[in-house]
């Protein structure tokens, strides 16, 4: 005998926003999967070990998987690793401090012929960067140093997504402790709960104006 689950609306609601803030955090942990993809291809075919941007978590993600995706389809016969050697030599550029690293990597691009597809993703990647910037300046959030803004990269792909629930009365500031939680929860990015939280809240309360 089949059995049936009458919900009212109220729960029918809280299932939803459930729902919505677990496709945050998926998408989150997307974006550090993606560029752990994109270290770990380079290191086992080109070499190049830097294990250690790991510590950036999800912000290299967020950052580098819009980028990945416009090189891909500007220059489609791109094997997959030759495009992780190219996101590569474009995160060390925004990631990186070490000048002879970033020599090392570039070499090793224009080694394989990779220097024009690399040059359109940089450029690419210096637009993205600068909107980012200007966005969360926007937001009254402040840097000392360009590393430390890189490290609020991870919302690049969900800003979409928060806008939109936004938008549609699906989520609201009071919201913001809970999306906070599950963001931190992933264990990826790089910034702390308090960080983390005031930037949400500034997020949907810029998206409600």
């Amino acid at each position: 005998m089949k059995t049936t689950i009458i919900i009212n609306e109220q729960q029918k609601k809280l299932i939803l926003k459930e729902s919505i803030v677990d496709n945050i955090r998926k998408s989150i942990e997307e974006g550090y999967e993606y560029s752990t993809k994109v270290l770990s291809e380079v290191k086992k075919d080109y070499g190049l070990n830097l294990d250690f941007l790991i510590t950036w978590g999800a912000s290299i993600g967020g950052f580098i998987s819009p980028i990945g995706e416009f090189v891909q389809g500007k220059y489609p016969s791109l094997t997959d690793v030759e495009l992780s050697l190219i996101l590569t030599g474009i995160i060390a550029v925004h990631y990186l401090d070490n000048k002879k690293d970033i020599e090392k990597i570039l070499l090793k691009i224009k080694e394989e012929g990779l220097s024009e597809a690399f040059k359109v993703g940089l450029k690419k990647s210096n637009e993205l960067k600068n909107t980012l910037f200007n966005f969360l300046e926007s937001l009254n959030i402040t840097f000392f140093k360009v590393s430390k803004m890189m490290s609020y990269a991870f919302i690049v792909p969900i800003l979409l997504m928060i806008f939109n629930m936004v938008k549609s009365g699906q989520i609201s500031p009071s919201d913001a402790k809970e999306i906070t939680v599950r963001i931190i929860g992933s264990g990826v990015v790089s910034l702390s709960g308090i960080v983390v939280r005031d930037l949400v809240t500034k997020l949907i309360k810029r998206f409600r104006d």
